[in-house]
């Protein structure tokens, strides 16, 4: 809470709001999954007729739907699966998996296949801090911080050493 305190703008102690809890809300994730023991590469022509489930055809890839969610994911024929757009990560683990299961049923040459390297890529998570955030004073305090108005009016984007980038 120091940094933040530290971060508060320049407002009249009566206009400024006194800094509360955090609260940290997950907007959606982003992950990867590998299908591992593929004997060829996926016939992305054969799923898209084969699965029980919306898809879409693509040059490269296939993009499965399914009803009542909004997420998609990219069937690479590497077998490669790519979700966007996941509630948690918990659920977006559960819909690669249930990706790769529904190949495996449905295409006989993928009847030993495996999962592995599940890794969650992106995470968009909105954070309220109770305070208003000076962003020019949070660039100047925290190494590695970048802030260009011109391209995000509202964000700061620095790196930390648990995670690649973490915009603000």
């Amino acid at each position: 809470l120091t940094l933040l305190d530290s971060l508060h703008s320049e407002m009249d102690d009566d206009e400024a709001e006194k800094p509360g809890e955090l609260s940290f809300e997950v907007k959606n994730v982003t992950a990867q999954l590998q299908i591992i023991k593929l004997e060829e590469e996926l016939d992305l022509d054969y799923l898209h007729r084969a699965l029980p489930v919306s898809t879409d055809l693509k040059v490269n890839s296939l993009y499965v739907y399914f009803k009542g969610i909004r997420l998609s994911v990219c069937v690479l024929r590497s077998g490669k699966l790519i979700l966007f757009g996941g509630p948690s990560v918990e659920a977006t683990h559960v819909y690669l998996r249930k990706v790769a299961r529904l190949i495996q049923k449905y295409d006989d040459r993928c009847s030993k296949i495996e999962v592995s390297d599940f890794r969650v890529t992106l995470v968009h998570a909105m954070v309220t801090t109770g305070i208003e955030v000076n962003l020019i004073r949070l660039v100047s305090l925290v190494k590695n911080a970048t802030y260009e108005p011109e391209l995000d009016l509202n964000c700061v984007r620095f790196e930390l050493n648990e995670c690649k980038g973490i915009s603000i």
